[in-house]
């Protein structure tokens, strides 16, 4: 995005009465803003065979782009980002930081490895399947495609990516949502009640291998 997409919109980002903000994401906030290189060895700091990670996002903008990284941010994070951009010669404004999610005793959707993501998509008419898998966030590497669910011999539920017709016709995912209107309407009491049916069920699975293997 940075150095590939941004710079085929130049004309249309300089040409603008006011800023570009863009919010990067996934990773350790500080090297991704300022970059992985850092300290006060300026031959090293400045160095012109230095990789897009070591510069950071600061250094890959052009003056009319600012950065937001609107989560994640501690009082420790937001620290070192500001040393490391007096360091680089850069004023604080270039950089707007955000608590998110750290609000809450640092315990977000990532402790839960829970997250809703597009994974499809039709474009002028075509297919296109989309997935997250971003450079700096180990871990973060979401679903591909179509998907489909569907049980296992063990009556565990399993994931199909990048499913086919035939897959997606027995799969136990299926719409509620289409055009702007529901198809199938569930209460909260609803989801409560599958989720305490399949708990009880996976505990009985593993009772009954528990029994199998003794």
């Amino acid at each position: 995005m940075l150095t590939e997409v941004l710079p085929q919109l130049e004309d249309r980002i300089t040409a603008r009465d006011g800023k570009l903000v863009i919010r990067p994401d996934s990773g350790d906030p500080v090297d991704i803003v300022t970059g992985t290189v850092h300290g006060v060895d300026e031959a090293e700091l400045f160095a012109a065979d230095r990789s897009d990670e070591q510069k950071g996002v600061v250094e890959l903008l052009d003056q009319h782009i600012r950065v937001i990284y609107g989560d994640s941010i501690t009082p420790d994070r937001a620290r070192r980002i500001y040393e490391r951009l007096a360091a680089k010669g850069y004023a604080s404004d270039n950089v707007v930081l955000g608590i998110g999610s750290y609000t809450y005793q640092f315990m977000t959707r990532g402790n839960l490895g829970s997250a809703v993501k597009a994974t499809w998509a039709l474009v002028d008419g075509e297919p296109v399947d989309i997935q997250k898998d971003p450079k700096t966030g180990s871990g973060k590497k979401s679903a591909k495609g179509r998907i489909a669910l569907h049980r296992d011999a063990t009556g565990e539920i399993r994931q199909t990516d990048q499913a086919t017709p035939e897959d997606e016709a027995t799969s136990l995912l299926q719409p509620v949502w289409v055009d702007g209107r529901f198809t199938v309407l569930q209460s909260f009491a609803d989801v409560r009640e599958t989720l305490r049916r399949e708990r009880a069920d996976r505990a009985a699975r593993r009772a009954a291998a528990g029994t199998a293997a003794a």
